[in-house]
Parts: C-alpha cells; sequence; structure tokens
C-alpha cells in the first residue's frame, strides 16, 4: 500500500511540475515564433538551398536590400504541363511551426513557373503553390516520399515585370492560397501538419521575392483569419538570426498583436490607393480624346487617299502633289531588231476643296505635266497643262463605331490638256485624255483596332468624242468620232500609325477597260475595235508628321501590266484653312 509523500518530498516534486510546464510553453513559444527577411541576411545564412533540376544547374540565389532574386534557369523533367517541375527551393524556418500564414511579394522577368512552399519536411515532403505564365496555370500540389499530387489548379498567366502579394494560410488540415490578397485556392489537406517554409523556381532565370514574412495563426478555418499585413516595399524589416542545426532559431519575437495587423494593413492600402491613383492620371492623360483620335484617323485616311475623308464645314484645303512615274516597253520590229521604248512623266498638281456642309465637300484638281519620251535614238518632250478635274464628296449617313464610314464620290474631267486627237504624233505628245468623263463611286473605311481598313469601287463613263479630223495610223485614216471605253476600278487597303510622327499605309488598285471604238470618215473602212484592258497596281505609303498640324506623305508604287507604270513615286504636302470662326 502506497502512502502520501512526505513533506520533504512536496518542495522537490512542485519544483518538477513547474519546470515541466516552463519548458512546455517555452516549446510552444519557439516553434511559433514570427519570421521576417530583410536586408541584414545577404549571404542567405538562414536559407537551405535544394536544387533539383537537372539542366542549368547549380541554382543562383542572392539577397541584396531585403529582395532574395534567383537568376540561373534550371530546370527538370519536361517542358510540357507536367506538374512535377523539379527546380530549386530556398528554405528557412523552424520545422516545428504549423499553423501560421507565410506571406510575400514575388515578381518575373521570365514566363516559366516560381513560388512558394509550405510544411516542408525534407526534399521528398511537402506543400508548394507555383504560378507559371507559360503554361497559363496556377497549381497547389505535394509531394509525399516524392510521389506527387495535385490538390488544386486553375488558369491563369501573370504579367512579367510586375509584383504580386501571394500568401498562404495554413491552420490544421484548412489551406487557402491568396493573390493579391483575395482566395484563389482553399483546400482540406491533413497530409502535414507542420514544417518549414521556402521559396521556389523552375526554368525562371528573373525571379524575385520581397516583404517575405511568416506569423503564427490561432487554430480557425483559413477563411475566418485575418490576412497578415505585408511589409510594404521600401520598409526594412527586422533580420532572423540564422537557425541552429537542430532546426530551432533564436528569433524570439512575440507574435504581432491584432491592432498591429489592422495598422500595417491599413498603411498598406493607403500606398495601393496612392498607386492607383497615380496611375489612372497617368494613364488619363495618355488616353487619347475622341477628338484626337478621329484627328489621327482622317491622318492616317488622308495618306491612303483624298476620297476617304471629308473636311468640317467652311473649311478649305489645298494640297500640292508631285509624281514621277516610268514606263519602258522592249518591242520587236523586225528580225533581229528590238526597239526600246522609255516614258518619263512628272506631274505638278495643285488640289483645292472646299466643304459646304460637314457632310459635303466640292473639289477641284488642277494639273501641269512634263513628259519625255524615248525611242531607240529619237526622243520628244512636252511641258503643258493636264486635264481638269471637278468634283464631289458626299457622306449620306453620319459615321457611328460599329459601321464603316461610307462616302459616295463623283468627278467630271474636262479635255484642258492637249489631246491625242489634235497634235502631231510623230513630233508631239499628249498631256490629256482628249475625251469628257463622268466617274462615280463609294468609298468606305473602318477602324480595326489597331489597323484601319479602307476600299473603294467606281465606274467611268467615257463620252463619245466627235467632230474630229485625226489622221491615225501609216494610211493615215481620218479619225472623225472616237467612243473610248468605259472602265472599272476597286481598290482596298489598310492604314496604321507606326507612331504620333510617322503612319503606314499599303494598298492594291484594279482597273478594267471596256473595248474603244473608232470611226473613220472613209466609208470602205467605218470603224475599228480596239480591246481593253487590265490595269494593276500596289502601292505603300507612309505618312511624316512634320509639325503639329501639317503632314508630308509619301508613296512608291508598282504595276504589274504593260499598260502599268514600271514604277511611280508621289509627294503630296495638304495644307487646310479654317474660314470659320
Amino acid at each position: 500500500m502506497m502512502g502520501r509523500p512526505s513533506k520533504l518530498h512536496r518542495p522537490f516534486l512542485t519544483v518538477i511540475i513547474g519546470v515541466s510546464v516552463l519548458l512546455f510553453f517555452s516549446f510552444q513559444a519557439s516553434s511559433q515564433e514570427r519570421f521576417q527577411h530583410s536586408s541584414s541576411d545577404p549571404a542567405l545564412t538562414s536559407w537551405e538551398v535544394f536544387d533539383e533540376g537537372e539542366t542549368d544547374t547549380p541554382s543562383a540565389w542572392s539577397s541584396a536590400n531585403g529582395v532574395i532574386d534567383q537568376s540561373s534557369n534550371i530546370y527538370g523533367g519536361g517542358a510540357g504541363m507536367e506538374p512535377e517541375k523539379p527546380g530549386t527551393m530556398a528554405i528557412s524556418g523552424n520545422p516545428a511551426w504549423s499553423d501560421l500564414q507565410f506571406a510575400l511579394h514575388l515578381l518575373s522577368r521570365d514566363d516559366d513557373a516560381l513560388g512558394i512552399v509550405f510544411r516542408f519536411q525534407d526534399s521528398k515532403n511537402y506543400y508548394r503553390y507555383a504560378m507559371d505564365k507559360q503554361r497559363n496555370t496556377i497549381r497547389l500540389v505535394k509531394f509525399v516520399e516524392g510521389n506527387l499530387s495535385i490538390l488544386a489548379e486553375r488558369p491563369f498567366a501573370y504579367n512579367k515585370n510586375e509584383w504580386y502579394a501571394v500568401s498562404v494560410k495554413a491552420a490544421g488540415p484548412d489551406i487557402q492560397i491568396l493573390l493579391n490578397h483575395r482566395p484563389v485556392i482553399t483546400v482540406t489537406d491533413a497530409t502535414f501538419a507542420k514544417g518549414r517554409i521556402g521559396l521556389y523556381c523552375w526554368g525562371n532565370k528573373g525571379a524575385s521575392f520581397k516583404d517575405i514574412i511568416a506569423a503564427p495563426l490561432e487554430r480557425s478555418a483559413p477563411s475566418r483569419v485575418p490576412e497578415l499585413a505585408m511589409a510594404p516595399p521600401g520598409i526594412e524589416s527586422a533580420s532572423p538570426p540564422p537557425a541552429t542545426p537542430e532546426g530551432k532559431s533564436g528569433y524570439g519575437k512575440a507574435p504581432v498583436s491584432s491592432m498591429e495587423i489592422l495598422t500595417r494593413e491599413v498603411e498598406l492600402l493607403k500606398k495601393e490607393v496612392r498607386t492607383l491613383r497615380e496611375e489612372a492620371e497617368i494613364r488619363r492623360q495618355l488616353q487619347m480624346t475622341e477628338d484626337e483620335k478621329s484627328e489621327e484617323e482622317e491622318e492616317l485616311l488622308t495618306a491612303a487617299g483624298r476620297e476617304y475623308t471629308l473636311l468640317k464645314k467652311g473649311t478649305l484645303g489645298f494640297e500640292y502633289n508631285f509624281s514621277y512615274s516610268y514606263y519602258s516597253l522592249d518591242a520587236i520590229s523586225a528580225i533581229y531588231t528590238v526597239n526600246k521604248f522609255s516614258n518619263h512623266n512628272l506631274s505638278h498638281s495643285l488640289f483645292m476643296e472646299y466643304a459646304l456642309f460637314d457632310n459635303l465637300t466640292l473639289n477641284m484638281d488642277i494639273p501641269f505635266t512634263f513628259k519625255h519620251y524615248d525611242e531607240d535614238n529619237e526622243s520628244k518632250w512636252i511641258n503643258d497643262l493636264g486635264d481638269f478635274r471637278f468634283g464631289l464628296q458626299f457622306q449620306p449617313v453620319k459615321t457611328s463605331a460599329d459601321k464603316p464610314a461610307v462616302i459616295l464620290t463623283s468627278n467630271l474631267s474636262c479635255p484642258t490638256g492637249r489631246s491625242p486627237y489634235e497634235i502631231n504624233s510623230a513630233t508631239d505628245l499628249a498631256t490629256g485624255n482628249g475625251i469628257y468623263s463622268l466617274s462615280t463611286g463609294l468609298s468606305a473605311s473602318k477602324t480595326i483596332d489597331p489597323i484601319i481598313a479602307f476600299g473603294s469601287v467606281g465606274y467611268t463613263y467615257n463620252f463619245t468624242e466627235t467632230g474630229l479630223n485625226y489622221k491615225y495610223g501609216p494610211s493615215e485614216e481620218t479619225i472623225k468620232e472616237v467612243d473610248s471605253g468605259d472602265y472599272i476600278t476597286a481598290s482596298a487597303g489598310f492604314a496604321y500609325s507606326l507612331s504620333y510622327m510617322v503612319s503606314l499605309n499599303m494598298s492594291y488598285q484594279f482597273s478594267y477597260a471596256m473595248d474603244s471604238t473608232y470611226r473613220f470618215r472613209n466609208e470602205a473602212s467605218p470603224s475599228q475595235e480596239v480591246a481593253g484592258g487590265v490595269s494593276s497596281i500596289f502601292s505603300i505609303g507612309m505618312g511624316f508628321r512634320v509639325a503639329k498640324t501639317q503632314s508630308v506623305i509619301t508613296s512608291i508604287a508598282m504595276g504589274f501590266t504593260n499598260d502599268d507604270p514600271d514604277f511611280l513615286i508621289s509627294v503630296r504636302v495638304p495644307f487646310e484653312l479654317n474660314l470659320v470662326k
């Protein structure tokens, strides 16, 4: 039978019990200390590196000003969607940590995986959360004796060179991942109840981590646990002392209080609000107004062609146009005889337009032409006016954002230049067509960000020219009437603003000319049919803004048929005067 302890034994038992209680609470406190990485640990003495990748080894972890960088492209496994992705890990903290919140900011200059590790037992047993831009994935996995299981994943592609706030709340079996302070993954898994924390990279040679904090949580579901406030960028935090060989460390800091968490969270939110306001103001200043956008579209379309734009009511417009075209042709006139023909055309024209209304513009074009023609060793040239052209542009329906802008055009060409039916073709050159013609057409343009697409169709009716007395051909038959064939045209292209100062446009034009008929005074040969033809021209143009309201437009074009110029170069300089105050 056991008796009561003697009075001598009671003090000894009291001491034993007291020491046991103190040791228990000391162990609990030491296993739940607060961790915070800072700039005073540049050698990463409190971190242990595990390299698992086989390619581009070893890893390259470094620290400066409180930011931990990893600059090696170390990786292993496949480059597809396989979840294993063995790379490199930097591990720190206490193996006895259980319920905690681990938070940091991370940034990637690469497009592969980076993330965090928590409840790390060893290199074969831990949880890992990773973000992968190239594979458009965020994923939470666990490794048990090296065997991987996917706990959760969802599509997401981070932006390079952008800081992201990442944190994990682990309370018992409840795990929650937050991205930029918003929950993205919530799972329940009781495989690991405690362990160390760490950083992770796979194939990512531009990963950075900062504001690294780990703090204990009271046992509760993660959704009910307040989020730990992360230190705002630029504020240094205290450096943790190096871990002891036993895995314990002397951080010795008391758990952060609720008031301190709230205060830091408020300061962080204030800083983010200021940043957002500054970014919004910058975007507002850089954003184009509707008028500026309209002016840019008008400038792009003006460079493509005058038929795609209208002036505002009361505006008088001028445009100086200089162009040079070159034609060449080799023709066999006899056996072993090849005749070479070339034609150089220089044209200066003044284009004028005036807007009666916002949707109606009248215009006139006055050309002055120089021509030089070579045939073997013989040449001839001429300077004279070309054919004047009068026209109008009308927009029947007001432009809307979801519909193309449509403009109707009509032009009358008058034979003011030297007519080909009134000259001596052996010694002289024509500078006009010698007939009246009337053209009608439709042009359309539509903004398809970032380009403006445009196109047009048209039909030209050539009036019959009568009362002629023109000697034609070797037999010098006299032409009394010309019924020049009508023709159809179509064009399409696009314009793109390369910068505030430079724009680019490309277009293709096709036209088909119908048969022409020549009627003679000789009753024995009353008429002659001349087959029509096609024209095909590709053009590239650029607009250069030389002043706030002044541009110079250049283009080079190439013809694909014998009737087209080998190449054509033009320079246009438009001006506008607003006559309405």
